[in-house]
């Protein structure tokens, strides 16, 4: 660095040129030797940086946590100019738009639909931007730590909002989460910036990072936790590059291209598709595990009701991959993303699937793919609660060989759909998105209009029948007045829930 910029390297004539020095990328020799993009280099430059900056960071003092707030921030902010450069703006201009709200009216009783819908407007501003100068470019742009700053900002808003209600009238997670005085600017600084997080995540909530910052929650075992996550995290990778040492071409773009549909069979479309995907998936899970990992090596992450490292665990790739059913990927994929939308979003609106997707699309983006891919996704969800309710109880009648059958098929069908369901989430653009299906013949979305349409009669039977298990000690009213007590509750009579019977209740009150 020295040596280049003493031989003039950034001169323009005889005095520094400021375009140059912002443009400079120390990191570029990796860059060419791994063929790896600039942008992709600095990031995991950063996020492995971050594991032995965690680990010192471990020894700043619980006792000054406002040296802890500005040190954490401090760093996130170098990793944030190291990346993005001036663009990093961009996180303040959205940060300090929301504190000014929450500074000048705490008491606002709308204080947090201002935070919400300034944070989500001004992401989609650069949303915006970002697709019109850089169409379909997956570009590692300082949109992703907006995105979630967005998560961060607009839950604090909710979380100040909740504090001035009432306990009784508030959920499980609301209560948790509720923020009863405003962050000071420190306080709010680290925050945003925390740097094991502030790139790839995951998200965390507010009154668990001033938990982490103040000291009160362990630290015992997140050096192990943390090494664990770095090892699983590039067995990702290597999974996700093997296809290409073993010389096989994975690009999902090939299903919407003429020459390749017209030469393979719809089956073998189909696996190349599955096998696609979960490359594309692998990129995700090394990206949040590894970001996991750096922030279990500053001691943050450890839940206390479940007594592991995993309170801000991102994905569970096994039950991913695994899921016999939309709902399991749903609830094992991007997790805290899921947290928050069933926070600020599902919550409070009735519990719509079809408003927290859509709010899921057009925080992701504008890209026509999203909104095809997430509004396909309440579709899908809808009809697969109905098989659940419906189809299963007639494979449980044939004892245990029809429930294996009955996994072995919702597996193979979780597995087609989900691939089919993202297609146009991975090609972005509308007609490119309808070809992909196109070529598919639609299947997944007939299934799904087949199986709403078709079982809805026969969920309401199904239904009726199940009545009577009011009688077993009154759980299915202390489910619906309070999740899972009443089955637990019931658990110590002769008439005790079964695991499914319990399952079946949740199913029915949706709680």
């Amino acid at each position: 660095w020295a040596a280049q910029f003493h031989h003039g390297r950034w001169k323009a004539t005889s005095t520094m040129d400021l375009a140059s020095l912002l443009a400079y990328e120390p990191l570029d020799f990796l860059s060419q030797a791994s063929g790896l993009r600039i942008d992709e280099v600095n990031y995991v430059f950063c996020m492995l940086l971050a594991y032995p900056l965690s680990f010192l960071f471990r020894f700043v003092p619980t006792s000054a946590p406002g040296l802890r707030n500005f040190i954490a921030g401090i760093i996130g902010l170098v990793f944030g100019v190291f990346c993005f450069r001036v663009h990093v703006l961009h996180v303040f201009v959205l940060a300090g738009g929301c504190y000014f709200f929450i500074r000048i009216d705490p008491e606002a009783k709308t204080l947090h639909r201002r935070i919400a819908v300034f944070s989500v407007l001004y992401l989609t501003l650069c949303h915006a931007y970002r697709q019109y100068y850089h169409f379909g470019l997956y570009l590692l742009d300082v949109t992703g730590p907006l995105m979630l700053l967005v998560q961060k900002l607009s839950s604090l808003g909710y979380s100040l909002h909740d504090a001035k209600k009432e306990t009784d009238k508030l959920t499980e997670i609301q209560r948790r989460l509720a923020v009863k005085e405003a962050p000071t600017a420190l306080e709010y600084f680290g925050h945003v910036f925390f740097f094991p997080g502030f790139l790839a995540g995951p998200l965390h909530f507010y009154t668990d990072y001033q938990q982490y910052i103040q000291g009160k929650q362990p630290t015992s075992g997140s050096f192990v936790a943390a090494l664990k996550n770095f090892f699983f995290a590039f067995v990702c990778m290597a999974i996700n590059r093997l296809p290409g040492f073993l010389g096989y071409d994975s690009n999902l773009a090939l299903l919407i291209q003429e020459a390749f549909v017209n030469d393979h069979s719809f089956l073998y479309r189909a696996g190349h598709m599955y096998l696609a995907s979960v490359c594309i998936r692998m990129q995700y899970y090394f990206a949040w595990i590894l970001a996991e990992g750096a922030n279990n090596m500053a001691g943050f992450g450890y839940d206390s009701v479940t007594k592991a490292w995993n309170r801000i665990t991102n994905v569970n790739v096994l039950n991913v991959e695994g899921a016999l059913s939309l709902k399991e990927v749903l609830d094992n994929w991007n997790m805290q993303t899921q947290t928050w939308l069933k926070y600020i979003c599902y919550e409070r609106t009735n519990n719509s699937v079809t408003k927290t997707m859509l709010l899921s699309a057009i925080w992701h983006g504008l890209y026509p793919g999203y909104f095809l891919t997430f509004l396909t996704a309440a579709l899908q969800t809808e009809a697969s609660r109905k098989v659940r309710r419906v189809i299963r109880p007639l494979f449980q009648s044939l004892g245990k060989t029809g429930l294996t059958l009955y996994h072995v098929l919702t597996w193979a069908t979780t597995a087609f759909i989900l691939n089919y369901m993202v297609g146009p989430f991975v090609v972005l653009e509308l007609w490119g998105s309808i070809k992909f299906w196109d070529n598919f013949l639609w299947v997944g979305h007939i299934g799904a209009l087949i199986m709403f349409l078709g079982l809805m009669p026969l969920e309401g039977r199904a239904k009726g029948e199940k009545k009577p298990a009011k009688s077993v000690d009154g759980a299915t009213a202390a489910t619906g007045a309070a999740g899972g007590a009443g089955a637990a509750g019931a658990a110590g009579s002769q008439d005790a829930l079964s695991i499914e019977s319990y399952r079946d209740l949740v199913d029915r009150t949706g709680r």
